[in-house]
């Protein structure tokens, strides 16, 4: 602007000492001063009302009130209430239904199933049988379908938080505005829920949510306050075989949880507070040393061609079906057949439990940890 309140004043051919103009001249000085007022007009519209760029997300957003919500990427805009909204993965998806609305759409971390999900409580594994609608298969979450997210036009795109999934946010925030939720930690879900249900006007019932898991929390740590007392010390493992085995401390969700509940998680003093991958490769015989009371491995099998290919890996209500028995069967033999596995105090009392990593490490949403509370108590608990 300052350069057009320059151009404006300017002076075209006068001088302090110009000579009195001819008819012609005058005629062309007022020409000049004509079309120069002209351009100034023009640009002063142009300055005072400039063209936005495209916003793809403003233009598939509903109409209404907009606001800005931060979130693990930045800032997004969200206008109106959404109400067409994607959830790409399990922790996202989590969320939504905590919330009691339904996905338009739906990515799982990978893609058991094909086609779409006309039947979920038997396509989604742990949280179909939450699912009324008949959500768009988006794909994986890691590799969503940009064309099927284009074609079905949504409100607002969550998507969990992540390395493997940051470098979609631009392209996903051309279709829709998309929040990036958090989802590591055991209070990150809460954070998450608690952003969503700004987004999209349900902060009453994130609180209620967030209510009611602490009321969980308290009576499980109650119930389990005997088992703590009497076995305090446990170990947390993830594991395909027993070549490579990490190490989960309270730092990781699921280690976040049992401590919650009143346990002493164990680690390897030196890894302690290290970055996770100094903890994904550690040996049996470092492992037998910590003398845990409990352990608990999260069966990591991620070989799902033979579940998909036969369609074997269907959820069969809230227990994940053959996915949790296909994920801890390798470890579980391995355990078995291994001396120094059986050598362990855990091993001999029986209180080596297998768990699959899906639902214990996977979701990190409200509803998944109510899963895991009701999982621990009838594990640890006496019949």
């Amino acid at each position: 602007m300052k350069a057009l309140h320059s151009s404006r004043h300017h002076p075209l051919t006068a001088s302090l000492h110009h000579p009195v103009p001819s008819p012609y001249q005058s005629w062309i000085h007022k020409l000049k001063f004509a079309l120069l007022a002209l351009l100034s007009a023009c640009l002063v519209v142009a300055c005072g009302n400039p063209t936005p760029p495209a916003n793809v997300n403003a233009a598939r957003s509903p109409a209404g009130e907009c606001q800005v919500i931060q979130h693990e990427l930045g800032e997004t805009t969200v206008c109106g209430t959404p109400k067409k909204i994607v959830a790409l993965g399990l922790n996202p998806l989590d969320v939504l239904l905590s919330l009691d609305v339904q996905p338009a759409g739906f990515a799982d971390v990978i893609q058991l199933h094909r086609g779409e999900f006309d039947n979920p409580s038997q396509q989604i594994p742990y949280l179909g049988e939450y699912v009324t609608s008949k959500p768009a298969n988006i794909g994986s979450s890691r590799q969503p379908s940009f064309e099927a997210l284009a074609q079905l036009q949504p409100d607002l795109i969550l998507a969990m938080y992540g390395p493997a999934n940051n470098d979609q946010y631009e392209k996903l925030s051309q279709i829709a505005p998309t929040l990036f939720l958090p989802s590591l930690s055991l209070r990150d879900w809460q954070e998450s829920i608690q952003m969503v249900a700004k987004a999209i006007d349900r902060e009453q019932k994130a609180k209620a949510v967030i209510e009611t898991y602490e009321q969980q929390l308290a009576d499980a740590r109650s119930d389990l306050a005997p088992v703590v007392a009497e076995h305090p010390k446990i170990l947390l493992l993830a594991a395909t075989k027993l070549d490579k085995i990490a190490l989960f401390d309270e730092a990781e969700y699921s280690g976040g949880l049992l401590k919650e509940l009143g346990f002493e998680v164990l680690t390897i003093p030196e890894l302690k507070g290290e970055d996770r991958t100094r903890r994904t490769n550690v040996s049996l015989e470092a492992i037998a040393q910590l003398n845990p009371d409990t352990i608990i491995v999260q069966g990591y099998n991620l070989d799902l061609k033979k579940l998909i290919a036969h369609k074997i890996g269907l959820n069969l209500g809230k227990k994940g079906g053959k996915l949790g028995l296909h994920q801890v069967s390798h470890v579980q033999t391995a355990w078995k057949e291994s001396a120094l596995a059986q050598s362990m105090e855990a091993s001999k009392r029986d209180r080596v439990y297998f768990v699959p990593y899906y639902l214990w490490n996977g979701l990190r949403g409200p509803i998944s940890t109510e899963l895991i509370l009701e999982d621990v108590r009838q594990k640890l608990l006496p019949n």
